[in-house]
């Protein structure tokens, strides 16, 4: 049996339809659909939708927490009584394509895999198709250290696995991160099904100003935490206090945010070009975002290269 896991927060009553109903008619069957509601203020109409088709689909459990407590503890609420062998993340604004479920199954067995992902076509807020990901052949092990190329809301884990890890720790955002790169230092096995499996849907405000630069530098310190149990035994120095404090002495400044935001958007860019071997485009949009910030954009090449690199290892 599969635990699916989703927490529901603040989206729209339309994609959490189109999010339940895209397990629901799963060709694997074989599940239960752990809901965890992380938002006391929830609507009417959403409650009453979530009511009605539990009682028609004895599959779905649902939880109610009294007070938001962020995504890491309402996926660990929902881990803690599943009763799954596997474990399968969904997000309350996504779509699985019908076969995602049975897919990674399989894929997992195959492999003897401990946790499998795979890649996601891109929708926007209206569910208009935007792009795909590009397959690529990857070291997993090593690209974690520069980019998250698992695709949370795809992920399929064993269940053991992830309870024996302690599920996720509670840092203010890229807590799945923390816990593939863990998994890796333990020995476990991640692997990526080259199929296209789940339709992401972009959000305006998922990549808002206020939010990159705080994740780039939790992104910091959860490779600081890693180099850390490298050298002491698998132990790190982690704990809610100490992110703060980590955080606490970055620059959060508002021209810092829009510096980086506007960096991001070029470097973003740039890439397409360069992947469309359109290389005079690619050099004007990574000048400008080493003019909005040097340090990141260098950054960000390096690690290019780096996983280039690696790319058949």
């Amino acid at each position: 049996m599969i635990s699916v896991i989703m927490s529901l927060f603040n989206e729209k009553k339309i994609w959490i339809e189109q999010a339940i109903e895209s397990i629901l008619n799963q060709t694997y069957s074989d599940f239960e659909f752990i809901i965890v509601i992380d938002n006391p203020d929830l609507s009417n109409d959403i409650k009453k939708y979530l009511l009605t088709t539990s009682k028609n689909d004895k599959r779905i459990k649902i939880i109610y927490n009294e007070k938001n407590i962020g995504l890491a503890k309402s996926l660990n609420k929902g881990i803690d009584i599943s009763i799954g062998k596997y474990i399968a993340r969904m997000d309350a604004d996504d779509i699985s394509l019908p076969d995602r479920l049975e897919k990674e199954l399989l894929f997992m067995e195959k492999t003897n895999s401990d946790l499998v992902s795979a890649y996601k076509i891109n929708i926007d807020e209206n569910g208009n198709y935007l792009f795909k990901d590009s397959i690529m052949n990857r070291n997993i092990n090593k690209t974690l250290k520069y980019t998250n190329i698992i695709v949370h809301p795809l992920v399929l884990v064993k269940s053991d696995v992830i309870k024996k890890m302690g599920g996720y720790r509670e840092l203010v955002n890229s807590e799945d991160l923390d816990l593939w790169l863990r998994m890796v230092e333990q020995g476990y096995k991640i692997s990526i099904l080259n199929e296209y499996l789940l339709k992401y849907r972009l959000r305006a405000n998922s990549a808002s100003i206020e939010r990159q630069l705080e994740q780039y530098y939790v992104s910091k310190y959860i490779n600081k935490l890693s180099k850390e149990r490298k050298k002491m035994n698998g132990e790190d120095s982690f704990s809610v206090k100490n992110m703060n404090i980590y955080l606490d002495d970055k620059n959060f400044s508002k021209r810092k945010k829009k510096k980086f935001y506007l960096s991001n958007i070029e470097i973003k860019k740039s890439l397409d070009y360069f992947m469309s071997n359109k290389y005079l485009k690619f050099s004007i949009h990574i000048i400008k975002a080493f003019i909005f910030s040097p340090s990141y954009t260098i950054e960000k090449i390096f690690n290019q290269i780096s996983i280039k690199r690696m790319g058949n290892l």
